[in-house]
């Protein structure tokens, strides 16, 4: 998020100074920069107690290993799009299992670990 900071009129009409809170998309332009978002994000997904970085990290290696991969004969190699695709409907299918909310569960596991352990057949 970027501050973004300017003088406007308010409700009333005086001049006051208005901070608004903007949305920086990650530059994820190359397959450098994607890791390193990916990287960022894995590391804000421990500190918020969803996911550790070390199993998100196995998903992001099984990405980039994937896209890395010679394609089969007959096929076309794997593009970030599809990663990116791949990494969307991950989280939209733990969004819908994270249902019921996202606390640590009982056993002490964060809510994600789960579903990202499960997803790569390692659970």
């Amino acid at each position: 998020m970027k501050r973004d900071e300017s003088i406007g009129p308010d409700t009333s009409g005086y001049l006051r100074k208005q901070v608004v809170w903007r949305e920086r998309p990650a530059d994820v332009s190359d397959t450098l920069k994607l890791r390193y978002a990916l990287q960022r994000r894995g590391v804000a997904l421990q500190m918020a107690k969803l996911c550790s970085y070390k199993v998100h990290q196995k998903l992001v290696t099984m990405f980039f290993r994937e896209l890395e991969r010679d394609p089969d004969r007959g096929f076309q190699q794997i593009g970030t799009d599809q990663l990116l695709q791949a990494d969307m409907d991950f989280f939209t299918q733990a969004a819908r299992l994270t249902r019921a909310g996202l606390g640590v569960n009982a056993d002490g596991s964060l809510p994600l670990a789960r579903h990202h352990e499960g997803w790569l057949g390692a659970g």
